[in-house]
């Protein structure tokens, strides 16, 4: 998909977008192969403020980083958490939004929380993410079992073969509580920051300190005018900003 153009940007190069879809409801793509989801119309509306073509490309999470560092495209925008291990690898445009995590079980499930160490409990999430890293950190005893993509877990959790998972609250929303027969499993979680990182942003090579900059103007112009907190409330019920103070 590509934004619409401004005059002025036509003769532009495109800006490539990298998303890892489905991740319902950030990221999606419609039958006919454009896309949509809130960071998508938000990253759209940064682009026009930009004056420059945005070209949506769909990559897997496993690869996205490596994609970026062999310039397949020009910056990701999926659901990335802003993460100290990340940072070595990528530069962050500033966050635009925040989300906690959450634990989510089967309706009939026994599991009543989880201040144990779920010891031999079958937990599902996407392979690679900060849920993935504060599951393996904290859940040493448990079976984790990793997948590609949040379509795949869900699947397997609606099947039975999960005991609990562990995933963005929108997310879990969405894919499982939504559609019945699971329920949400303690308090949502976004700390520690160590893990959970500082929000959610784009991410840009190093080097592409300038285009960031770019970004980064046109983010808090669609801040300022009243886009973002249209897509907000478009999308969601609760606020998602980050949390600047901190």
């Amino acid at each position: 998909m590509m934004t619409m153009l401004p005059a002025q940007a036509a003769d532009q190069k495109p800006l490539k977008v990298a998303s890892d879809v489905p991740y319902e409801p950030f990221e999606m793509q419609r039958p006919d192969g454009t896309f949509t989801g809130f960071e998508v119309d938000l990253v759209n509306a940064i682009c026009e403020q930009m004056q420059r073509r945005c070209e949506w490309v769909k990559q897997g999470w496993d690869g996205i980083i490596p994609g970026l560092q062999a310039r397949k495209y020009d910056f990701i925008a999926s659901a990335m958490s802003v993460t100290p291990d990340r940072r070595k690898q990528v530069l962050f445009a500033d966050p635009y939004y925040a989300v906690p995590s959450l634990w989510v079980a089967p309706d009939d499930s026994d599991i009543d929380d989880v201040s144990g160490d779920l010891a031999g409990k079958k937990i599902g999430v996407q392979r690679a993410t900060v849920q993935d890293n504060y599951v393996t950190q904290h859940y040493p005893k448990a079976e984790i079992r990793r997948y590609a993509t949040a379509d795949d877990l869900a699947t397997d959790m609606s099947a039975g073969r999960l005991d609990l998972t562990f995933i963005t609250g929108p997310l879990a929303q969405d894919v499982l509580i939504n559609r019945g027969n699971f329920r949400q499993l303690g308090e949502p979680v976004s700390k520690p920051k160590s893990i959970f990182g500082d929000g959610i942003a784009a991410a840009f090579r190093p080097r592409d300190r300038a285009l960031v900059e770019q970004f980064n103007q046109a983010l808090h112009k669609v801040e300022q005018n009243g886009t973002y907190d249209r897509l907000m409330h478009q999308y969601f019920d609760y606020d998602i900003h980050p949390d600047t103070t901190q």
